[in-house]
């Protein structure tokens, strides 16, 4: 006698707890820590880059800049740059705290 396949179970899921499909971690938690260490990082690239600027323009001397910070520092001077760095940093810190308190209200 043959067997006849079992059929596959349809994965169900509702529509608030999309994230959780396929094996997401359902942990708030871990998705913050990231955000924060990775816009902290930032934080700490914008003041470093400011001072290096600050310091070149008081000696003098040759910098590496990419074209995007030449640019800003041709329109905004030293502070363009890690001001738009810092700013980055600030959104990226808001998304997450945003995506941890939807994952936690969810859980």
């Amino acid at each position: 006698m043959e067997e006849t396949p079992s059929p596959k179970k349809k994965l169900v899921y509702h529509d608030s707890e999309y994230e959780y499909v396929n094996g997401m971690s359902k942990k708030a938690w871990p998705g913050l820590v990231l955000t924060l260490v990775v816009s902290v990082a930032f934080y700490i690239f914008a003041v470093l880059r400011y001072r290096e600027l600050v310091d070149w323009e008081a000696t003098g001397g040759r910098i590496r800049m990419t074209s995007t910070e030449k640019l800003c520092y041709d329109m905004g001077g030293v502070w363009l740059f890690p001001a738009l760095i810092g700013i980055f940093a600030t959104v990226v810190m808001v998304l997450g705290i945003k995506q941890y308190l939807r994952r936690k209200r969810l859980g």
